[in-house]
């Protein structure tokens, strides 16, 4: 057997190692995980260890205010206090605001519920996405891309033959490169987990006059004609 061949068997065996453990430990705790209870928030916890599962929240508000453009520094505000920022914030010439904010996922709900409380809630509309095997597979892959290349690292020092040293390296580089895009894709996602995206549209409120008052009256009273409940 010759020298590169050697060297490519120790390499195969290095790189097939973590991922058959990876595997097989993740599919036993796969089969030995918990049932999973939901929580009020809309979370799910497994009934043992209490384990929060990994959920992408997105909302979006709609909001009549007396004056949009005066309300964006209050927003921030808010925002900032409970520990997220603003994105970007936009507003138009006939006093229409846009913002787009990040805030903690855990104090989702709290944050909105203050907003609404600057002017009339027209709508909320609040999503959740699971990605708790999207973020595990990450973690363990993340983890083992690691693992592999300290072992790489270990058998570089040992290494005497220049064959051997360049075949190391080699695979050293390729490891490295995806151990940068996979930390990349899990500090991404773990990002999105951690700070929920929230959109926030502003107008001002329509205050009716003397003829939109009669208005509204005779549609109130022709709607109960029809309808009375």
């Amino acid at each position: 057997m010759s020298a590169k061949q050697s060297t490519l068997l120790v390499l195969s065996a290095l790189l097939m190692g973590p991922l058959l453990v990876g595997c097989g430990s993740a599919r036993m705790a796969k089969e030995s995980a918990p049932m999973s209870v939901a929580d009020s928030d809309g979370s799910t916890q497994s009934g043992d260890i209490g384990e929060t599962r990994k959920v992408i929240r997105t909302a979006s508000l709609s909001l009549s205010v007396d004056e949009p453009e005066s309300c964006i520094n209050t927003i921030k505000g808010l925002v900032k206090e409970g520990g997220g920022y603003v994105e970007n914030s936009n507003a138009t010439r006939d006093g229409r605001v846009y913002m787009t904010c990040r805030v903690p996922s855990k104090d989702l709900t709290s944050i909105l519920d203050a907003v609404a409380r600057l002017g009339s809630e027209d709508s909320r509309n609040v999503s959740a996405s699971d990605v708790t095997d999207q973020y595990n597979d990450l973690a363990t892959r993340l983890k083992n891309s690691k693992a592999l290349g300290d072992r790489l690292k270990q058998l570089l020092v040992k290494a005497r033959n220049v064959k051997d040293i360049l075949e190391i390296e080699k695979e050293l580089v390729r490891i490295q490169t995806d151990i940068e895009r996979m930390q990349g894709r899990f500090d991404n996602l773990k990002g999105r987990v951690e700070l929920s995206s929230v959109s926030i549209y502003m107008q001002k409120s329509q205050i009716l006059g003397p003829l939109g008052y009669v208005g509204y009256g005779l549609w109130w009273v022709t709607k109960k004609l029809f309808v009375i409940r």
